[in-house]
């Protein structure tokens, strides 16, 4: 390869790196604004069903199953879209990191160019060949800070289906509780 086709595949691979960051920013952006709405939405259930339960009795333990399917529902729909997000932002991540590592060797081919005039493709190739992986290290770290996120999303929603049924049961039964306690008084 000439010198000029080796800049230029260089320069080419700049652009196409400049759209790869775009693309993982946006995913990065849309995976953390779906893990906030989840929390959110999560949350304004929870208050829901807790202010409910404190000031009037409208949900009673036997509708415990409408805020349940409400919060499995809402958590279904934004989870899938942030397994989506996630799942692109590494996709598109690694394959950032791989137009980094050509960008690398182009740029190690130039220099070699410049310095000996004559480039012989055949090093190029095998050079990518043995040289062409992300670091590991990276990839794992990118793997656990995904997984542990999914993790935590769905131990939040177990915790928030068993609070749809427990806030609306145990509240009635306290209120029971304390309307006995009150007709019993002289």
């Amino acid at each position: 390869m000439e010198l000029d086709d080796l800049k230029n595949n260089f320069e080419e691979l700049g652009k196409i790196n400049e759209k790869q960051e775009k693309r993982v920013r946006y995913h990065s952006t849309r995976a953390q604004i779906l893990t906030v709405s989840i929390l959110i939405f999560q949350a304004l259930i929870y208050l829901s069903i807790s202010h409910t339960t404190t000031t009037t009795t409208t949900i009673q333990c036997k509708n415990w199953w409408i805020p349940f399917a409400l919060s499995l529902l809402s958590f279904t729909l934004f989870f899938f879209s942030f397994l989506d997000a996630a799942t692109s932002f590494y996709r598109f991540q690694y394959h950032l990191d791989l137009n980094h590592i050509e960008q690398q060797i182009l740029f190690a081919q130039i220099h070699s160019a410049r310095h000996s005039r004559s480039v012989k493709v055949g090093d190029g190739d095998r050079m990518k060949h043995e040289v062409l992986n992300p670091d590991v290290v990276q990839l794992l770290k990118r793997k656990f800070c995904i997984g542990f996120s999914i993790f935590v999303l769905i131990a939040f929603e177990v915790v928030m289906l068993i609070a749809c049924r427990s806030i609306l049961c145990d509240a009635d039964s306290m209120f029971e509780v304390r309307v006995s306690d009150q007709s019993s008084l002289p």
